[in-house]
């Protein structure tokens, strides 16, 4: 049961450190343009991006 509990952690820890490394989207660059868009803050109301320009 040990050796059962090491190995699954070791899975674990690999399976981790291959999903945090691998590059998933280019992303944004600074000074790139981006779409509007809005998210509900924590007093349930809208607040969208263009509300910060």
């Amino acid at each position: 049961m040990k050796t059962f509990k090491t190995i699954l952690m070791l899975a674990i820890i690999g399976i981790s450190t291959v999903a945090f490394t691998v590059k998933t989207a280019d992303g944004y660059k600074v000074g790139d343009t981006i779409t509007d868009f809005s998210l509900k803050n924590n007093d349930d109301k809208m607040v969208s991006l263009s509300d910060y320009k």
